[in-house]
């Protein structure tokens, strides 16, 4: 899970700072808000994740005011369906949220 939080913060960084030098979200990051188990760098490097899978989502509030992109990362054991007895326990472990709305 380590290997899989550093390159989604690598990952994390480089689509932040393309989306402050554009202006812009980059078309290239899959925003369609289902789980991916890759990780493609805007270089065209892909990265398999090992112990979870990612959603990305294009935040914005009821003015449509967009400021970035948000991931999301949960761990296999956390999505296993049905949800295990212990959920919240791997949620807190093994989550991971960047890019959090800004009040």
């Amino acid at each position: 899970m380590a290997a899989d939080w550093a390159n989604l913060r690598a990952y994390y960084s480089e689509i932040q700072t393309d989306y402050i030098a554009a202006g812009k979200s980059n078309p290239e990051v899959p925003t369609d808000e289902k789980y991916h188990t890759e990780i493609t760098f805007l270089d065209g490097q892909t990265v398999k994740l090992k112990a979870g899978q990612i959603v990305i989502r294009k935040p914005g509030d009821a003015n449509g005011y967009v400021y970035g992109d948000q991931i999301l990362y949960n761990c296999n054991e956390y999505l296993k369906r049905p949800q295990t007895s212990d959920g919240k326990t791997h949620y807190y472990k093994c989550s991971l949220l960047l890019g959090a709305d800004a009040l």
